[in-house]
């Protein structure tokens, strides 16, 4: 009786070692390999953002949507109203020294000509400037769409131009990096999730008059685990910190800036600007007339222009050279013929689900997101360095533009405080001991 036993253990331990092994055999002869397939068709392959700047914007002089171009046209007369309420404050100024004899009036209003005289060249330079610099944006990017040739077009030009060509260009490419790396996560995620488990009871004889029992013999194992390319417990983590600490942060960035960039410079040269040139008429309020027209040229002329003059070219350069890594439908592995059945068959049961999502009309650039979802699912089995690539090609133009809009605005900066000075102000910017300039 107890040969026949172990005759028996010993015929159910070569077939679990037989079994066993099997699932271990990664290297088989030709025609055993798995192919792993999971094919989509997006709905959608573009982002809010890549659509054609509108030609008109909410100008704040008349209270109503026009060109960028006639809204600074209607700035003009507001900047001479300005000028002209200065030249009436030294004219009453004179009348005063001259009727009275007071000799500090008269000393006064001589000073303030020439003041008059600077702000008055001031007006003229920056509204050339506008019209020089729309015409070169026009040489270099090609005039926005629905623009014409006239005067307030070309005065517009900076701006529209800035808009349609650099703006809303970065925020697509957020816009792209946002969803890419929000697919290279899910795909991440999903193939962390799988796991292959094999557990084999195998009996055993214990000591008589004890109950037969079995011990549970087998394996667990994950297809993929990786805590530095995709945490799920908040640790650090490429992906993360790229979607965390870049991606999200200037896709706000380049969202305020495409929505605000043409109402701020408009309110610089509606509101800031006059309100400087009245101020600087008063001897006690010149600095800060000074600082607001600086702040105004600042806004409106000085970094409009850099960015027309350094991050345009860049950002074309990066565009035309930079391509994105292919992502693979299908994947081949060469693994035991009793698991490829069972991988194939996880794949085809994720395959709907993943597809509805991919095609959800809350998916707003669904190529790139299924992109991202394949990189993340296939490209470990091919090595790390296939979604490091991606992620890469991903945030890398970011993080360029937001080194270059750091040294613009340092630029920026040290220009206006210059023009400030010069124009008897001074540049201050900031909360207490928490300074910018």
């Amino acid at each position: 009786m107890n040969k026949k036993i172990n005759l028996l253990f010993i015929f159910i331990l070569f077939l679990s070692f037989f079994i066993f092994s099997n699932f271990f055999i990664t290297a088989t002869p030709a025609g055993t390999a798995c192919s792993l397939s999971l094919s989509c068709t997006p709905s959608k392959t573009t982002s809010p953002a890549s659509a054609t700047a509108l030609p008109s914007t909410y100008c704040i002089m008349t209270g109503s949507s026009e060109p960028v171009g006639k809204c600074i046209t209607d700035s003009i007369p507001i900047a001479l109203i300005a000028l002209t309420v200065s030249l009436l404050m030294i004219a009453v100024s004179y009348m005063i020294g001259e009727v009275l004899q007071i000799s500090g009036f008269k000393n006064w209003y001589k000073a303030e000509i020439w003041e008059l005289t600077k702000s008055a060249l001031l007006v003229a330079i920056i509204f050339s400037l506008l019209v020089e610099i729309g015409g070169i944006a026009n040489a270099l990017v090609g005039a926005p769409p629905g623009s014409t040739t006239s005067l307030s077009s070309t005065l517009g030009s900076l701006y529209t131009s800035i808009q349609s060509n650099y703006l809303v260009p970065e925020l697509a490419s957020a816009y792209t990096a946002y969803w890419g790396l929000l697919g290279v996560s899910v795909g991440l995620s999903f193939i962390k999730s799988i796991s292959v488990m094999l557990y084999i009871p195998i009996p055993v004889l214990p000591i008589p008059p004890l109950t037969i029992g079995a011990l549970s013999f087998g394996f667990q194992e994950n297809l993929f685990l990786s805590n530095t390319l995709e945490s799920s417990h908040g640790s650090y983590s490429f992906v993360n910190q790229a979607f965390d600490f870049i991606t999200v942060p200037l896709l706000m960035l380049f969202q305020f800036m495409k929505d605000m960039f043409i109402p701020l410079a408009m309110l610089c040269l509606s509101i800031l600007l006059p309100i400087g040139l009245v101020f600087r008429a008063m001897p006690f309020l010149r600095s800060i007339g000074g600082m607001l027209i600086a702040i105004a040229i600042a806004i409106s002329i000085i970094f409009p222009t850099l960015l027309l003059a350094i991050n345009v070219p860049i950002q074309n350069f990066l565009m035309n050279t930079l391509s994105p890594p292919t992502a693979p439908t299908t994947f081949t592995i060469n693994t035991s013929p009793l698991i490829c059945p069972l991988l194939q068959q996880i794949f085809n049961t994720v395959k709907t689900p993943i597809c509805s999502i991919v095609t959800s009309p809350f998916i707003v650039d669904s190529s790139v997101f299924f992109t991202g979802i394949l990189v993340g699912m296939f490209g470990p089995m091919s090595g790390i360095s296939a979604v490091y690539n991606y992620v890469l090609f991903l945030i890398l133009p970011l993080i360029i533009e937001f080194l270059l809009l750091i040294i613009d605005l340092v630029i920026t900066i040290v220009i206006a405080e210059n023009i400030a000075r010069l124009l008897g102000g001074a540049l201050k910017l900031g909360i207490g001991r928490l300074k910018l300039a």
